[in-house]
């Protein structure tokens, strides 16, 4: 990981989560 992806480490792995959560647990 470099400081550059620090940045896009926000908003990014904000979604991601939201979606690996989703799909993990639909309820």
């Amino acid at each position: 990981m470099t400081k550059r992806v620090r940045r896009h480490f926000t908003k990014e792995f904000k979604e991601q989560m939201v979606q690996l959560h989703a799909s993990g647990k639909p309820r």
